[in-house]
């Protein structure tokens, strides 16, 4: 059983190890990218570390409406205040914290599968409220119906 959890646990450092250097690449293509524009730097480029923020950063700059506005950046102190929660939870479900490093010390911890279930419940809420957010302005734009359609997807797909 050793053997089968080391094996897994080196598959899954190469799987984190590989997709974690496509998001680097990824960010430093972009930003070259707009350096070989020559297009000043924007807050969403600067906010691609947190995709959220990012992508509602981007709907502020295309639809400049006021209480759109005010939503997203609800939703931007939401989203950040919801991650550090989770960086907290993360870290004081046990104690003592050295848990985490050290597993074969006497410990103590939290429901952990409540924890976990009631994070994954609100990371897809907001998920799907950046998702519907901008579908209201989309649905309002004077096109045809597929290519309200085909934007709405682009939209959605970007949300995810």
């Amino acid at each position: 059983m050793g053997y089968v959890a080391s094996q897994r646990g080196t598959a899954l450092i190469v799987v984190c190890t590989i997709f974690d250097f496509l998001a680097i690449a990824a960010v430093a293509l972009r930003l070259w990218s707009r350096r070989i524009k020559k297009v000043r730097l924007m807050v969403n480029d600067y906010a691609m570390i947190v995709g959220l923020i990012s992508i509602l950063h981007l709907y502020i700059v295309i639809f400049e409406k006021p209480l759109f506005t005010k939503l997203c950046y609800a939703a931007m102190v939401f989203s950040s205040a919801f991650c550090l929660s989770i960086i907290l939870e993360t870290l004081l479900i046990c104690t003592p914290p050295s848990v985490y490093w050290k597993p074969y010390i006497r410990h103590t911890c939290g429901n952990s599968h409540a924890a976990y279930l009631a994070t994954h419940i609100i990371n897809l809420l907001t998920d799907l409220v950046v998702i519907i957010l901008p579908m209201p302005l989309l649905w309002g734009l004077q096109m045809k119906a597929s290519k309200k359609i085909a934007v709405s997807v682009m939209f959605g797909l970007g949300g995810m």
